[in-house]
């Protein structure tokens, strides 16, 4: 199989690093694999260089054999039909060029451009992964039609997300629920500190709970690795206020960051999908502290990985932080739980199975019509 992955933005969050994970097993099983960006940045970078480790150390990422196999088509947000229509012909182009299989796409900016590229005649087979719920909207209505048509397969990373898109009207034969995987992240200790994981911006909730817990993080470390906008704000209030916040920017070495942690703290406001972070933390053995939010909270009760508090409440977050830090003997054994439940749910190479059974359900179906019209 030729499977070609579209991501517009270049940076490495958690649907690009489920990309290059992805990538690599694909590579690993025999299959070639390419990426078409909107731009240079980061996640171009990665993609030049060497493969993933077994220490999920993304600053090596091989997800492609060589430059060449990682293109650059802008894929700028507009209503210009010109514009749109150059980029989708640009993907048509590369995908009749390199015979590619399997276009999969992780936004909804991607997946229009491809369903633009399969009007114009491409006859790849299109998969959209959701990591964020953006599509049912009052703008996108009116076409919603045409993207349950062309997209010939939709991936759920929870059965809440998969729930959703059927109440907005996705089939649900139409819909495949695979939970996000992730590396094995080894650690040989971990340090006396909670984390975070993830873009730095409003809609995650990091900025609120700096905002809500000075006395907590007076007295407990917090270790935030990512970047994005509200990290300014945050290094103001550390500086300020004198609290014991450790900003590392944006993390290449997992094994690292969770080595410093020995709790993950998730303080989004709303998380509808199932963050990867998630998925990275169990494979560290660092339990998560969640709001109580689906799909989160269901996996958390049942494998008893972390705890949950109250949507919202930032302050008993960290009153929970503060209390589970300092008690040594519940941490380890959450932390036990957290990684039985990733070897048994959450590796990558179970991401991997799902995903590459539904590619060749795709292309088996795309053979079977290929020789009926024959």
């Amino acid at each position: 199989m030729k499977i070609c992955h579209i991501i517009a933005n270049p940076t490495v969050g958690g649907a690009e690093k489920y990309a290059l994970y992805l990538s690599e097993e694909t590579k690993k099983s025999g299959n070639e694999v390419s990426f078409v960006l909107g731009s240079k940045g980061p996640l171009y970078d990665q993609c030049q260089t060497r493969s993933t480790n077994t220490q999920g150390k993304l600053s090596n990422v091989t997800c492609l054999p060589a430059r060449q196999e990682c293109q650059i088509v802008p894929m700028r947000s507009s209503f210009n039909p010109f514009l749109v229509m150059g980029s989708s012909l640009k993907l048509k182009k590369i995908f009749t060029e390199k015979k590619i299989d399997i276009v999969h796409t992780h936004f909804l900016r991607e997946q229009s451009l491809v369903i633009g590229s399969k009007i114009f005649g491409s006859k790849i087979k299109l998969v959209r992964t959701f990591h964020r719920l953006d599509q049912f909207n009052l703008k996108m209505k009116p076409i919603l039609w045409l993207y349950r048509k062309k997209t010939d397969s939709f991936i759920a990373v929870s059965d809440i997300t998969a729930k959703y898109m059927v109440e907005n009207g996705i089939k649900k034969e139409k819909i495949t629920t695979i939970y996000n995987g992730a590396p094995e992240i080894k650690t040989e200790k971990h340090e006396k500190a909670m984390g975070y994981l993830g873009r730095v911006v409003a809609e995650k909730g990091i900025l609120d709970f700096v905002k809500e817990n000075d006395g907590i993080l007076k007295e407990n470390r917090l270790v935030i690795a990512g970047e994005g906008e509200d990290l300014s704000e945050i290094k103001k209030l550390r500086d300020t206020k004198n609290l014991n916040i450790e900003i590392l920017g944006r993390v290449d070495d997992l094994s690292e960051f969770f080595s410093k942690i020995s709790l993950l703290i998730l303080p989004t406001k709303g998380e509808s999908t199932f963050p990867l972070s998630v998925t990275e933390a169990f494979s560290a053995g660092v339990p998560v502290l969640s709001f109580d939010v689906e799909p989160i909270s269901t996996i958390v009760k049942e494998s008893r990985s972390g705890e949950l508090v109250g949507l919202g409440n930032f302050k008993k977050m960290g009153q929970e932080a503060g209390r589970l830090l300092n008690n040594e003997a519940e941490i380890d054994k959450m932390s036990a739980l957290a990684r039985k439940l990733y070897q048994k749910k959450f590796t990558v190479s179970a991401m991997w199975r799902k995903t590459e059974s539904l590619y060749k359900k795709l292309l088996s179906d795309k053979n079977s019509v290929s020789r009926i019209q024959d």
